[in-house]
């Protein structure tokens, strides 16, 4: 007889658990995402003003910068020691999904439903 916890998705969430706690889980995400999202923008700006006009001129948005930094300290500036939930998992293959497509703007989106979900669901 199969219980609940021999399926193979707590198997996944029982090793995702023993490797980060949750706020170090969604900070990952984030940093994930933003990498992904300034990575895109910066080789745009390299394909079109070449490597030396994307360095001098870099076009990011300095608030966009700021929120980046300011997301990912928020998360270390909690000290709980929340598990990961299944639910963050199913958060997270959408996120991942969404980054892993080579439209960097997606991964905007991805970073905007994370801090959603964090600010609505997460305690």
């Amino acid at each position: 007889m199969s219980t609940v916890s021999d399926s193979p998705s707590s198997g996944v969430l029982t090793a995702v658990r023993s490797l980060a706690r949750r706020d170090e889980f969604f900070a990952g995400l984030y940093i994930i995402g933003c990498v992904n999202g300034l990575l895109g923008r910066f080789l745009l700006s390299v394909h079109t003003d070449g490597l030396i006009g994307a360095i001098t001129s870099i076009d990011i948005n300095v608030i966009v910068l700021f929120a980046a930094v300011a997301g990912v300290s928020a998360f270390f500036s909690v000290d709980k020691e929340d598990e990961i939930r299944p639910a963050d998992l199913a958060v997270a293959a959408v996120f991942l999904g969404l980054v892993s497509l080579p439209i960097s703007p997606l991964s905007w989106v991805a970073v905007t439903g994370l801090s959603l979900y964090i600010l609505l669901f997460a305690s």
